[in-house]
């Protein structure tokens, strides 16, 4: 899991098992946005970080799997 402040809020990313991310408005402790998948497997690492100005989750999967996703809440 990690937690970042976005827009104003606190936000968690979890990973699953089954290759999906969660995002969690830590404020009401519901999603604050759908699922992403595309993961073949487990989420074995998460991160979030601000390039040039805009958030994105990076998660890692088996088999050196690299992900970016946008985090356009």
């Amino acid at each position: 899991m990690h937690v970042a402040p976005l827009k104003g809020r606190q936000v968690a990313v979890t990973g699953a098992k089954d290759g999906t991310v969660h995002t969690w408005d830590l404020a009401n402790g519901g999603p604050a946005a759908a699922p992403f998948t595309a993961h073949t497997g487990e989420i074995r690492a998460i991160r979030i970080t601000e390039p040039d100005g805009r958030t994105v989750i990076i998660t890692a999967g088996p088999y050196a799997e690299l992900r970016v996703w946008p985090l356009d809440l």
